[in-house]
């Protein structure tokens, strides 16, 4: 299920990358820095993968949370709400994997240089994940949010409307470490995703770039 969003998001990532790249955008949109490009070019990503990824977000955790007893159940149970359901936290989500995206790539670069490492698939597993456990952390009470918006139904006895709404009724009624509420968990299964998303993109991302290249010689040549 994760495969279309992540699919539009690189697709997405390397399409604005490439024309932020470009003569005409340098000038006009001022991004001629290869790390504000990535920032940028890696939220559109997010950006675009968020159409995909609620809808599915949506129909999974209130299975997970034990709401429904599967996802035809969930299915019919948010369509009876019309379709704009489908979309509830989609701001919330925006939000956390935007940051999440933009953040946990800079930490990886910063470490990167902070350390002096080599550019090796080791030292990219290592830094990678060390990068996306960071900005898991720091972006968890978004995840806490979104996750409180997206599982309530019409019988909790506490509704939440909104992601201002959401936050302070979450500090006033729990406190400041319900924000954090499964921030363990939530860096297990980050670190290791940021680690292997990040060295496998820049891995096959240095294959194609060399194929490319090889491709375009001889027809410079000409």
């Amino acid at each position: 299920l994760a495969m279309p969003a992540g699919a539009l998001q690189f697709v997405t990532l390397e399409a604005s990358r490439e024309a932020l790249a470009g003569d005409l955008w340098t000038s006009k949109v001022l991004i001629s820095d290869k790390t504000t490009r990535d920032l940028v070019s890696s939220a559109a990503g997010a950006f675009a993968a968020a159409f995909i990824r609620v809808p599915q977000e949506v129909l999974k955790q209130p299975v997970q949370s034990g709401l429904y007893p599967n996802s035809a159940a969930c299915a019919r149970a948010v369509f009876r709400q019309g379709p704009g359901r489908l979309y509830r936290g989609f701001g919330a989500t925006v939000l956390r994997d935007i940051p999440w995206n933009s953040l946990g790539y800079t930490f990886w670069q910063i470490l990167r240089t902070i350390t002096g490492a080599p550019q090796t698939v080791s030292a990219d597993l290592v830094l990678g994940g060390l990068g996306g456990a960071i900005a898991a952390i720091i972006l968890t009470p978004m995840d806490v949010v979104k996750t409180r918006l997206m599982t309530q139904s019409a019988a909790d006895a506490v509704q939440y409307s909104g992601l201002i709404n959401t936050f302070v009724r979450v500090v006033t009624d729990e406190g400041v470490g319900a924000l954090f509420r499964g921030v363990i968990p939530r860096v297990l299964y980050l670190a290791p995703l940021a680690s292997l998303v990040y060295t496998v993109y820049e891995a096959l991302a240095r294959v194609l770039l060399e194929a490319k290249a090889k491709f375009a010689a001889p027809k410079e040549e000409l």
